[in-house]
């Protein structure tokens, strides 16, 4: 096995020189990314209390989390697992910036890549409009 690759290996050549050979038939699989949590360092708004936050990930089918009610300190434990081949981007909305999405300064997106794989929890820092928030996640 290589990295996120599978190979069967084969037999002795039937030439009439007789030299052994290998056979490779490899095939790429599925990782694994596990978004474990999201931390809220600060909400959008001093004057607003609470931030309804969601995540999407673009892993060739498009799956959306949330809306989680975040405050100032706050953790949301998101605990899903979703399959991807290559790479996933993940991406960090706030309620209030939806009608904004065409301008890229209201949302964030981070790129998975399967090279991540198996190197423990990472994080990744989502920081739009004054608001900042850190998702915890890991490649198996």
């Amino acid at each position: 096995m290589f990295d996120g690759i599978t190979c069967i290996h084969l037999y002795h050549s039937k030439n009439i020189d007789k030299k052994p050979f290998i056979i490779l038939n490899c095939s790429s699989y599925m990782r694994t990314l596990k978004l474990l949590n999201l931390h809220c360092n600060k909400i959008d708004d001093n004057n607003t209390k609470i931030d309804e936050t969601f995540l999407t990930v673009d892993n060739g089918n498009f799956q959306g989390f949330g809306r989680e009610s975040m405050k100032n300190g706050s953790d949301w434990n998101i605990n899903a697992n979703i399959q991807f081949n290559v790479e996933a981007i993940v991406s960090f909305y706030d309620e209030d910036l939806i009608g904004k999405l065409s301008n890229t300064k209201y949302f964030s997106s981070h790129i998975v890549e399967e090279n991540e794989v198996l190197k423990g929890p990472k994080t990744v820092s989502f920081a739009s409009n004054n608001a900042n928030y850190v998702l915890t996640y890991e490649i198996v």
